[in-house]
Parts: structure tokens; sequence; C-alpha cells
């Protein structure tokens, strides 16, 4: 998402009455963040961290937040943010039985 429809989704979500954030950073593109060269790679890992710890209201039976590595509970369902089933996670931040999953 360009950083300008970013800017004018934030609002009207919160206008929506839906709880949002959002995080924009001077260099890098959509999901670059993810990339160990990123300037600001290990602040977004902290800051996205902090925002799925603060999910566990919402998202109930899930303990912690576990950075990287590949999913290890065998025949967990996983599920993207937006509620997509997913097969077999490869990058991004995924939702599981009783966890939640970074993959860089």
């Amino acid at each position: 998402m360009k950083p300008v429809n970013s800017q004018k989704h934030r609002p009207a979500l919160k206008k929506a009455g839906v709880s949002v954030a959002s995080k924009t950073f001077s260099t890098g593109g959509h999901g670059f963040g993810f990339n160990p060269s990123f300037a600001y790679h290990s602040q977004m890992l902290r800051d996205l961290t902090t925002w799925l710890n603060g999910l566990d209201d919402i998202i109930v039976g899930v303990e912690s937040v576990q950075e990287g590595g590949q999913p290890s509970a065998a025949g967990c369902q996983w599920y993207s943010l937006d509620g997509q089933s997913v097969a077999a996670p490869r990058h991004g931040i995924f939702v599981g039985k009783d966890k939640k999953l970074v993959i860089k």
C-alpha cells in the first residue's frame, strides 16, 4: 500500500470505530521490513512483536510470539492476519491453534 493510501485509510477506519495501528518508515517499501538489510529491520520486528503480543485479548489461547522458524505444530491449521487459511506458511505473519508465527 502506498503511504498516502495508508494515511487516508487509517482515519477512515478510526471514524468507523475500528481499532487501527500503523507504522511508517522513512525508507523501504511494503513488506520490506522482513529483509534483514532494511535499515529499520530490528525496530520493525520489535514493534511487530509488541503489536502481536497486544492481540492476546483478541486471539485467545496464544501464549507468546516466537520469532522465525517454521511451523512446528503438526496438523495445525494456519491463518493469515486477514483470516485466509494457509496450507504452508512461507513469509509473513500467521496465527495457528496456539501460536503466533512470524516468518522472515
